[in-house]
């Protein structure tokens, strides 16, 4: 069954697994100077990961968001704080991520937005509501920085996901042993088979690489790539992605 979801000009789940590679900065002149770097590279869409700014606050991120806006041109944003409890930078009560997420969606200032599942239903149901009255794709992510759970507890978390009315699916997870990698990859494929939205899926690290290339086998739709800084272990230069990508199309 194929399922798609457009992100400014670009539909995941049609034609190879898209490329994205994060943006990283602690202040917006970082910011501009990795955008310019970016949009040379030639991604498919950009990840702003706002937890790296030095002052994360809503009307720093409405100053750099037109900036990069700007800079960026048509390369879709998608828009992550991701929180230390899942591998991020910034340390934040369910309270405060709901609020700042709300705000981004009240005032437009994503193409995307990543929310976390694990920060509780009540939270992601709020994230949800705001994003989809502004017409903005949720990717909800989850991810496990420690280890790889068994197939059927990984199979259960990517059904519950995709049970609510986010637009895309995330999971990564760490692997220990080739037969996590191959387990991350088989769970792919089954919830591929069950879940209505697109998926998006990698076991990080220097092991877990093949599941970013992998996508067109297992139904991943999108792998994050580096251009000048990684946001996770384990991420392919962008070069090097899109070289395996198109070879494995």
């Amino acid at each position: 069954m194929e399922k798609s979801v457009k992100i400014g000009n670009v539909c995941l789940g049609q034609g190879q697994p898209k490329s994205c590679v994060p943006l990283i900065g602690t202040d917006l002149s970082e910011l501009l100077v990795a955008a310019e770097q970016v949009v040379v590279a030639k991604p498919d869409l950009v990840e702003w990961r706002i937890d790296y700014l030095k002052d994360c606050t809503f009307t720093t991120l409405q100053t750099d968001f037109a900036a990069l806006r700007l800079a960026l041109a048509d390369l879709p944003m998608l828009v992550t704080l991701r929180t230390q409890a899942e591998g991020g930078e910034l340390a934040l009560t369910a309270a405060a991520y709901q609020q700042l997420l709300v705000q981004i969606c009240q005032a437009g200032l994503a193409d995307a937005l990543d929310v976390e599942f694990n920060r509780g239903s009540q939270v992601v149901q709020a994230i949800l509501i705001a994003a989809q009255a502004q017409g903005i794709p949720v990717i909800l992510s989850q991810h496990d920085f420690q280890a790889t759970a068994p197939l059927n507890v990984l199979t259960q978390q990517l059904q519950v996901m995709g049970e609510t009315s986010a637009a895309v699916v995330k999971m990564a997870v760490m692997p220990h042993q080739p037969q996590d990698v191959l387990t991350l990859m088989q769970a792919t494929l089954q919830a591929d088979q069950q879940l209505t939205q697109p998926l998006i899926t990698m076991a990080m690290g220097d092991l877990g690489r093949i599941s970013r290339l992998s996508g067109t086998l297992t139904g991943s739709t999108l792998s994050f790539a580096t251009v000048s800084g990684a946001s996770a272990p384990g991420q392919l230069d962008l070069a090097t992605l899109k070289m395996g990508l198109t070879a494995l199309a």
